[in-house]
């Protein structure tokens, strides 16, 4: 007696099991059933995705995180790029700096506080300057790319015919080239004479012969002149300087022309007066 023929069963795909409860939450008429239960269809869909096997999540995760390490590493090398860019640009801040020019490239002695502008390449924010080895205010002008360096009444208060104008940038910059700033004495004026003391003298006096002389305008270097020649004097003030006449000077009767000359620059020779020798 032949076996009975058993029909294989065949599981429903959970595409089919989705889609079954779907039909049953529609009743005859077509509207959604009140009792639809969206807890089976969820699980139901959920079921429907295929899965995937574990070793293949592990290298979906593997790839990710390669990806990301390999975006990162990306951006890090386009900001590095940038930066060195950026810097190597156009000449760096701290260049060698030279000067050109100085203006102004002279002052009197005694004069006021001043701006000293310096001219010339490789300046910038960091640039100081620097007279006769010690440093000023400096600023750089944006404008006209001149340094402006402050220089103060007590640097040119006494004559200096060789001062040395620097800049200094930080390393690796370095020292300038110096250009030589010049502060001319004060002019002396033209010199005066008003009175001796004594007033006069004794032919036969023997010498040195010493005579005040009152004046103005006299020069720390101003020199008494007896006839046109230089004789020995002391600077005593503006207004007063101590002359020595000779015996020569003093041999005879009669009258000695004084004079007083201050030297360059400006000074010269005072309008001469009688020194009488009675």
């Amino acid at each position: 007696m032949d076996a009975p023929q058993i029909e294989p069963t065949i599981p429903e795909s959970p595409e089919s099991e989705l889609t079954a409860l779907a039909a049953d939450a529609i009743n005859s008429n077509g509207r959604v059933a009140v009792g639809f239960n969206v807890a089976s269809v969820f699980l139901a869909f959920r079921s429907a995705r295929p899965e995937r096997p574990r070793k293949a999540r592990k290298d979906l995760r593997r790839s990710c995180l390669t990806r990301s390490r390999c975006s990162s590493v990306a951006v890090l090398t386009l900001i590095v790029s940038f930066i060195c860019g950026c810097s190597s640009s156009g000449p760096g801040p701290n260049a060698t700096p030279i000067i050109s020019t100085i203006s102004p490239g002279d002052i009197t002695a005694g004069s006021d506080s001043f701006t000293l502008f310096i001219s010339g390449t490789g300046f910038s924010k960091s640039s100081v300057g620097f007279l006769d080895g010690t440093s000023r205010p400096t600023t750089l002008n944006n404008s006209t790319s001149q340094l402006e360096m402050t220089i103060a009444a007590a640097d040119v208060a006494n004559a200096n015919s060789s001062v040395q104008i620097t800049v200094v940038n930080p390393d690796p910059g370095g020292r300038s080239n110096a250009l030589t700033f010049v502060v001319n004495p004060v002019p002396n004026g033209a010199p005066a004479i008003t009175s001796f003391t004594p007033p006069s003298a004794t032919a036969g006096t023997m010498g040195p012969f010493t005579v005040s002389i009152a004046g103005t305008n006299f020069a720390s270097t101003a020199v008494a002149n007896w006839n046109g020649s230089p004789r020995e004097t002391t600077f005593v003030s503006s207004s007063q300087i101590m002359v020595n006449f000779t015996t020569e000077d003093l041999a005879a009767q009669g009258f000695g022309s004084v004079s007083v000359a201050n030297p360059a620059p400006g000074g010269g020779v005072s309008p001469s007066k009688d020194f009488p020798v009675n």
